[in-house]
């Protein structure tokens, strides 16, 4: 069983400096005395030194306070509609699709993790057969969509070409179970595609417990390429790859973050680019958001630069069901 590969279970199992589930060393304290800012409470995160994984200690018994309304809708902002074209064309060059209007038809996709139902609503309009896992109560997803809250809920018979997890691993306390549930409802060639942001990446390096991408506590898992990776050979799946290419994710990544790190504050810019501009009304929040605005700009070439040699804010992974891994570039 995958859950039994992962050997700390369920991340809610976790002690402070206890051993990595993915290779077994004892994970060393990264980061402490970071502060929740809906609860006031302190968190930190331990890391493998071996694969990199990171993990959120200590894991608040109710994370429901964490995932308010405040938290749900309109996170990509202006770049909502660019970003959602930008993973519908990753799935369909992967799968094997073309770009015509009916390059989806005939194919079953499942969006993981669906929130709102954004993605699953373009996919289906592009001539995919779509499903979406959403927990009820955590994200208003659109009416009308076919969306269930758990695996078990889906029909039986179905087999997905594709599933997607766009920046929902990190969020999961047993994520190579969930991967393993996953697997028996893939096809055979049926592909997993898997966004989470990078640990490793010079941006979490460079800005230490300010990078806004660590997100605790709602982040419990924190991935290098190599714990990614690892993480999905543990629940049975062949890796064919990893790549990068969130760019506002590794823009902001950088500009809030430096934000955080030179000014504190509470992700002012990210609130206001992702629609919640009622969020930063004070004055030091306005001087967050035009503070961002320049840094971002100025962020765009280091941005770059680091997702072209393998060094981006985010990853996306590629895996196939199958043994071992062949770690190719996608």
């Amino acid at each position: 069983m995958a859950s039994e590969v992962w050997s700390g279970g369920s991340i809610a199992t976790y002690v402070a400096g206890g051993p990595c589930p993915l290779c077994s060393l004892n994970l060393r304290e990264r980061f402490r005395e970071i502060e929740a800012e809906e609860t006031g409470a302190r968190f930190g995160v331990d890391a493998c030194p071996r694969c990199g994984l990171g993990r959120t200690v200590p894991v608040p018994a109710d994370l429901a306070p964490y995932y308010g309304a405040s938290y749900y809708g309109g996170r990509h902002g202006l770049t909502a509609r660019l970003c959602l074209r930008r993973r519908l064309r990753i799935v369909e060059r992967i799968v094997g699709q073309g770009a015509e209007p009916s390059a989806g038809a005939g194919r079953w996709l499942l969006d993981f993790g669906c929130g709102d139902g954004s993605f699953l609503a373009e996919a289906r309009a592009r001539g995919w057969n779509g499903r979406g896992i959403e927990r009820h109560g955590r994200e208003p997803v659109r009416d009308g969509l076919p969306v269930v809250s758990s695996l078990a809920e889906l029909d039986e018979g179905m087999r997905f070409d594709c599933a997607t997890l766009w920046h929902v691993l990190e969020h999961l306390e047993d994520p190579v179970g969930a991967l393993g549930d996953l697997r028996r409802w893939m096809k055979p060639r049926g592909v997993v595609l898997a966004a989470v942001p990078n640990f490793g990446s010079w941006q979490a390096r460079a800005t230490g417990a300010s990078w806004i991408h660590l997100d605790i506590p709602r982040h419990l898992s924190h991935f290098t390429p190599s714990a990614l990776a690892r993480t999905f050979e543990a629940a049975g799946f062949r890796v064919a790859g990893t790549f990068q290419g969130e760019w506002e994710y590794d823009v902001i990544g950088w500009s809030q973050s430096l934000l955080n790190r030179w000014l504190g504050g509470r992700n002012e810019f990210f609130k206001a680019a992702s629609g919640r501009p009622r969020e930063t009304t004070s004055r030091f929040g306005r001087f967050q958001v035009v503070a961002g605005l320049g840094l971002s700009g100025l962020a765009a070439l280091p941005a770059w630069v680091e997702s072209r040699i393998g060094q981006g804010g985010t990853l996306i992974v590629c895996a196939r069901a199958g043994e071992g891994s062949t770690h190719d570039d996608v």
